[in-house]
């Protein structure tokens, strides 16, 4: 074979290999591509942290149990595409329900006599961004960094405490044809701690974490 044939053949294969394998990624990248709206469901697992509580001048001693619960989620977002295997994407979502109440007890530490009640948890509105990654054509795998706003209610239903948090985890989605898909996350939650007032003489300050595992189902635009 000449040498101008051997050539030929080299770039006819390379041509091929490029065909075969550089193009379908970028088709699989634009399938994510675009608007989705996603609305889930999820098991929310919140602990609250108590520290320099003091009621009527006497500093009080105060735990909470983890309350785990079901809760609702929607959410829309945009992605782009940055290169064949990786995209970026940019949203916004709302917890649709408060969680189950957390017990917490009291203990004054000067006469030592205990009172207890309860508190909600619910997750506000938040933002976030998500790299992510192709696994195969049509599953998706990234990481999520958010920002959200937080409330904290007191079981009298009257007396709340709004505060921020990051919110950082990792899912995945499964394309269901072109337009739907399914997913999964499981996001850490990390309050910031900021200043409560129970009720008006009680004060101290007041701090969320857990998890929040959710399944749901979303659609593109």
């Amino acid at each position: 074979m000449s040498t101008s044939k051997k050539r030929a053949t080299i770039v006819a294969l390379a041509m091929g290999m490029g065909v075969g394998m550089g193009f379908p990624a970028v088709a699989q990248t634009t399938q994510w591509t675009g608007w989705s709206a996603q609305a889930g469901l999820g098991y929310q697992s919140i602990k609250h942290q108590f520290d320099q509580v003091v009621s009527e001048g006497a500093d009080m001693a105060v735990t909470a149990s983890t309350a785990g619960s079901l809760v609702g989620k929607v959410g829309l977002d945009y992605t782009w595409a940055l290169n064949a295997s990786y995209v970026l994407a940019a949203g916004v979502d709302l917890g649709l329900n408060d969680g189950k109440a957390s017990d917490f007890s009291a203990v004054n530490q000067t006469t030592n006599a205990a009172e207890s009640g309860q508190i909600k948890f619910r997750q506000g509105v938040g933002v976030s961004l998500a790299p992510g990654v192709l696994v195969d054509k049509d599953t998706l795998a990234y990481f999520k960094l958010g920002y959200l706003s937080t409330t904290v209610k007191w079981e009298d239903g009257n007396s709340k405490e709004t505060g921020k948090g990051l919110t950082y985890g990792l899912g995945a989605k499964f394309l269901q044809g072109n337009d739907y898909f399914l997913y999964t996350e499981l996001n850490y939650l990390a309050g910031k701690k900021k200043s409560m007032t129970a009720d008006v003489a009680t004060t101290g300050n007041i701090q969320s974490t857990g998890y929040v595992m959710s399944v749901g189902v979303g659609k593109r635009f």
